[in-house]
């Protein structure tokens, strides 16, 4: 028999023991893998929540502001109705009639009572005041309905 080597053994059981150490080698890596998988795993997860939580808080952020928004307009709104009154109520005061003699007879020339122009005067303001509001509101409302349409 010929010495081959330092440990004698037939081709097979090297090609065993060979096959043995390549195994333990790749039970190895499949170990280190399958943690560093479980990791990534448990951090993509835990992004995930944290990206639901963010976004849930954006959720009630924007509901806030926009109830905020609708309030800042109601209160314009509302002020602004309240300033264009005050106005016209100043105007009105301060335009009454003069009081003018009664047409001569025989003239073509029609005389009011003072009183009686004010009140219709007034009133046909009143009725155009009240289409302004109509308008001023409907216009507001197209407004806040074209802020709030989804872009495409």
């Amino acid at each position: 028999m010929k010495q081959r080597g330092f440990i004698s053994l037939p081709i097979t059981a090297w090609a065993a023991i060979g096959a043995g150490i390549l195994i333990a080698g790749l039970s190895v890596a499949l170990k280190i893998q399958s943690s560093r998988l479980e990791a990534c795993n448990a951090k993509y997860e835990s992004f995930v929540a944290q990206t639901r939580i963010l976004g849930e808080q954006a959720k009630v952020a924007k509901e806030k502001k926009e109830a905020q928004d609708a309030k800042k307009l109601q209160d314009a709104v509302a002020g602004w109705n309240a300033d264009r009154k005050r106005l016209r109520d100043e105007r009105s005061r301060s335009s009454r009639v003069p009081l003018t003699p009664a047409a001569p007879a025989g003239s073509e020339q029609i005389c009011f009572g003072q009183s009686a122009l004010a009140a219709a005067v007034e009133q046909y303001r009143e009725r155009v005041r009240g289409l302004v509001e109509a308008g001023d509101e409907a216009q507001i409302d197209a407004q806040a309905l074209l802020r709030s349409w989804p872009e495409k």
